[in-house]
């Protein structure tokens, strides 16, 4: 008997690549492909002071359809959220260290989702693409107070902890998976990061149109907070 077709709850992240066509004009394709690969052959999210997944990479799903990805994971597994915006850092900050960085945008949601090879469906999906679309606005990944808060209850220790110094509360109120956080605490003294503080400064500096502009200005005011936040970090452990 065939098994019945179902929802699951799932929390799901939309990721929108920007500037995607502008990337393949510029060759950055073959660069963007073998970022989706390691993706693929499931990157391994750790805690540093244990060593320890915090979700088994197998358990965490990606789609990807051209300048759109879509990472999901069940909520039933422990550290589901935590493992999720993990891997949705990992991913962004993989996108920065292009030659010419690619910037995105997102958004996480808790909702049902059903899914069987390619074929993949749900509300999670929807409500996840119109926050993207209509609320993220600038380079970060975005959910509500009410998505973080109901996933500590399915945490361990280090999953919390994960929540709790990887995400921040943004301007808008909204809470955010602190990509640049990561990049700035594994790169700063090496090139990668040099190389990209340079190309966000050279583009605010060169650059004329707004939209453009407001992207990289975003990213160049969170600096101060970033390189404050990693030397808490540091202090705590």
């Amino acid at each position: 008997m065939k098994e019945k077709r179902e929802y699951k709850e799932c929390y799901v992240a939309i990721i929108d690549l920007l500037g995607f066509k502008n990337s393949i004009m510029h060759k950055n394709c073959e660069e963007i492909a073998q970022c989706y690969d390691e993706i693929h052959q499931k990157v391994t999210v750790t805690v540093n002071t244990t060593g320890k997944a915090l979700v088994p990479s197998e358990k965490i799903h990606m789609k990807v359809m051209s300048d759109t990805v879509c990472f999901f994971v069940e909520c039933s597994e422990t550290n589901s959220l935590a493992g999720l915006l993990a891997f949705c850092s990992y991913f962004q900050v993989r996108m920065l260290q292009l030659l010419t960085p690619v910037l995105s945008r997102g958004a996480v949601v808790k909702g049902k989702l059903y899914c069987e090879d390619d074929v993949f469906f749900g509300e999670g999906i929807v409500n996840a693409y119109l926050l993207e679309e209509n609320v993220a606005k600038y380079p970060r990944v975005i959910m509500t107070k009410e998505v973080l808060d109901g996933a500590i209850t399915n945490c361990d220790e280090n999953g919390k902890y994960y929540l709790e110094t990887h995400t921040f509360e943004d301007t808008d109120l909204f809470y955010c998976v602190d990509s640049l956080l990561l990049f700035y605490g594994v790169y700063h003294e090496k090139n990668e990061w040099k190389t990209f503080a340079r190309y966000v400064k050279k583009v605010i500096e060169s650059e004329t149109n707004p939209s453009i502009r407001e992207k990289y200005i975003y990213i160049y005011k969170n600096f101060p907070r970033i390189s404050k936040r990693h030397i808490e970090l540091i202090a705590e452990e």
